[in-house]
């Protein structure tokens, strides 16, 4: 099972309509990311929800191609998340640890010397991890509509989702 929350909040700034706001992954009975209840909002920190949707669509992107992927953690200066296709129907995801160099992207294709972190190799559903982000991103793009965040690059967000439609 994989499921995104998220949630956005009142941006500090009038600028950033729909960026600001909680999000998190759940790979079946785990989960990564923070998701607080609205009590909280205006307390506890919070991430750019955009930042994330586009990321995980260039994840989704990347896995066309390669079988295993690695997602920083922007947060933490050595947590990434591990996306490997086991064949064309399952992904295994799991939490690693490997210290970021200097030249490290958000995304890379190969660490070596990785530790596992809190949980790892949960096997998911391909098609499942796919859905889940492309309707979580639609619907996360239409609030942004909505909300008329042009101050956003709504369209670069639109076109990642389109290429899977």
């Amino acid at each position: 099972m994989f499921k995104i929350n998220y949630r956005i909040t009142k941006p500090a700034y009038e600028d950033f309509l729909g960026q600001e706001g909680f999000f998190q992954i759940v790979c079946n009975k785990h989960s990564y990311g923070d998701f607080y209840s609205k009590e909280l909002e205006g307390v506890m920190p919070t991430i750019s929800v955009y930042d994330c949707f586009e990321r995980y669509l260039r994840i989704l992107h990347k896995l066309e191609s390669s079988s295993c992927v690695y997602l920083s953690d922007v947060d933490s200066f050595n947590l990434w998340i591990k996306f490997k296709r086991i064949n064309k129907d399952v992904l295994e995801i799991s939490l690693v640890e490997f210290d970021k160099l200097d030249n490290s992207g958000d995304i890379e294709f190969e660490i070596l010397d990785f530790c596992y972190g809190e949980w790892y190799k949960e096997t998911i559903l391909y098609k499942q991890f796919k859905e889940e982000i492309i309707k979580c991103s639609i619907e996360y793009l239409n609030k942004l509509k909505e909300e008329g965040s042009e101050k956003i690059n709504i369209l670069n967000l639109d076109k990642k989702i389109k290429y899977f439609l």
